[in-house]
C-alpha cells in the first residue's frame, strides 16, 4: 500500500537528507512514521514545504521517501508531479490549520484522503484572548517581533481569517482522524458528512523511558513546555504563582522556548512580541522577575530532562485538543496540573492521575500546585497512575495498527 503524507515540518531524517537546520518541532510524527514504514507492504512518502526551486525534489532515506515542494510556487503542478510519482492508495494530511494544506485539498482526491485534526483555529479563536486584560489587547512593543506580529487583537483576527479556510476544508473532507471528545464534537459541527476515526498519538521515543523521582527534582519548581502565544495561558500561571510566592520564596518557573520578555542584548529585546510584553508586565507586577527563566528551544532529550527536574508540570492553556506535552509528562510520571479545556479531560483523570481545574480559576490552580509541593508521596502515586494510563493511550504498536486499519478501510472503499 502506497501512503503519502503531507506534513508542515520535516522529520530529522529529512532534515539531514536535505541539509536543513535541526528543529525540535513535529517530533511526534517521527516515531509514528518509522513504525509505519516498518509495517509489511507499506511504502511511505512524506511531503513537506521547503525552498525547492522549480519541481518537487525527492530523496530517499533508510525506509522512507521524502519530497520537498514550495507552497507558493506552481502548487497544482507540484502536487501533480508528486501524485504521478507516488501513486498513493491513501493520502494523509496532518493538520489543516496550515494554509498550504487547504490549497492542496483542491488538487487531490478527497475520497481517498484522510485529514488528522491537530489544532482547530476556527474553534481556538474563541479562546485566544481569554484572561488577557482588555487594555493590553491592542498595544504592541516597537520591536521587530512586535511590529511583525502586531497586537494580540490583530493576532486573533489572523486566527479568525485562517479559521475560515480551515472550516471550508472541513466542509469538503470525507475522512477525519481525531482522538478526543472535543475534536469529535467540533467535527460533528464543521464536517457532519465526514467519517470520523479514532487514532491516538505516539509520543517521541525518549519519553517512553525514565521516571520522575522526587529525590532528583528541583523543589518548588514549575515547568511550562511553551508560552509562545496567549492560548498557552502563561498569564494565568503567573497570577497563580503570585499567590504562592510568600509561602514558597524559592518558587521557580522554567519556560521552554526563547526569552519572550527580552534579555539584555538588543537582539533579544527585538524579539519581544505583544504577548511577551504582556508577560513582562505581569512578571514585574507580581514581583516574579527572579523566579522566571526561559530555557531556550529544547531537543526531545533536553525537554525530558526539564520535565524530570521539575516539581510539577503545569498546562494552563486556554484551549487544547490533546497536548503532546501533557502526554509526555504523564509518560514520565511527572505530577501534572492542567486546565479543563478541550480534550484534556480525556487524557488525565482528575484527582487520581493529576489535578484538573477550571481554566480561569487561578486560586484553584495555585491550590493544586501547593498540594503537589507539599506531598511528594501523593504526587508520586498520581504520576505512577498517569504513566500507566499514558502507556496505554500512547502505545506505538497499538496506534500504528489502528492507523493501518483506517488506511485499509479507505483504500478498499476506493478500489
Amino acid at each position: 500500500m502506497n501512503i503519502l503524507w503531507f506534513c508542515n515540518a520535516p522529520t530529522s531524517e529529512a532534515r539531514t537528507l536535505f541539509g536543513l537546520p535541526s528543529n525540535p518541532f513535529g517530533g511526534w510524527l517521527e516515531g509514528l512514521s518509522v513504525a509505519l514504514a516498518e509495517a509489511e507492504d507499506v511504502r511511505l512518502t512524506i511531503a513537506f514545504c521547503g525552498v525547492s526551486l522549480g519541481r518537487p525534489v525527492f530523496k530517499t532515506g533508510e525506509r522512507i521517501e521524502y519530497v520537498m515542494y514550495h507552497p507558493e510556487g506552481a502548487l497544482r503542478e507540484s502536487i501533480a508531479d508528486i501524485l504521478s510519482r507516488v501513486k498513493p492508495d491513501v493520502i494523509h494530511i496532518h493538520g489543516f490549520e496550515f494554509s498550504q494544506h487547504n490549497e492542496i485539498a483542491d488538487y487531490i482526491d478527497l475520497s481517498r484522503t484522510v485529514i488528522s485534526i491537530q489544532g482547530l483555529k476556527s474553534f481556538y479563536s474563541d479562546h485566544f484572548l481569554l484572561g488577557v486584560e482588555p487594555r493590553s489587547c491592542h498595544s504592541f512593543p516597537i520591536t521587530y517581533m512586535g511590529i511583525r506580529r502586531g497586537s494580540l487583537a490583530r493576532q486573533k483576527r489572523r486566527f479568525l481569517k485562517s479559521g475560515k479556510s480551515e472550516r471550508a476544508l472541513l466542509g469538503k473532507a470525507k475522512h477525519i482522524i481525531g482522538r478526543t471528545t472535543w475534536d469529535k464534537a467540533c467535527t460533528a459541527v464543521a464536517a457532519p458528512l465526514a467519517e470520523y476515526y479514532v487514532n491516538r498519538e505516539t509520543m517521541r521515543s525518549p519519553f517512553y523511558e525514565g521516571k520522575w523521582d522526587p529525590a532528583q527534582m528541583r523543589r518548588h519548581s514549575i515547568f511550562l513546555s511553551q508560552a509562545g502565544y496567549a492560548i498557552k495561558g502563561a498569564h494565568y500561571l503567573l497570577r497563580a504563582a503570585s499567590l504562592l510566592r510568600d509561602k514558597y520564596p524559592d518558587l521557580h518557573i522554567e519556560i521552554a522556548g526563547g526569552n519572550m520578555i527580552g534579555g539584555r542584548s538588543l537582539r533579544e529585546k527585538m524579539k519581544v512580541s505583544a504577548y511577551g510584553a504582556y508577560l513582562k508586565k505581569l512578571i514585574k507586577r507580581y514581583s516574579l522577575s527572579g523566579a522566571v527563566t526561559f530555557s531556550g528551544v529544547l531537543s526531545a532529550e533536553q525537554m525530558k530532562e526539564a520535565f524530570l527536574r521539575s516539581n510539577v508540570f503545569v498546562l494552563p492553556s486556554t484551549i487544547e485538543n490533546s497536548p503532546n506535552s501533557l502526554g509526555e509528562a504523564m509518560l514520565l510520571g511527572v505530577p501534572c496540573v492542567a486546565s479543563c479545556v478541550g480534550g484534556v479531560q480525556d487524557m488525565l483523570l482528575d484527582r487520581e492521575e493529576g489535578y484538573i481545574y477550571p481554566v480561569n480559576d487561578t486560586v484553584l490552580l495555585a491550590h493544586y500546585i501547593d498540594l503537589v509541593f507539599s506531598d511528594d508521596e501523593t504526587a508520586k502515586e498520581m504520576g505512577r497512575r498517569a504513566s500507566a494510563h499514558a502507556r496505554i493511550s500512547h502505545n506505538a504498536k497499538t496506534n500504528v495498527g489502528e492507523l493501518l486499519d483506517i488506511y485499509q478501510k479507505i483504500a478498499q472503499r476506493n478500489n
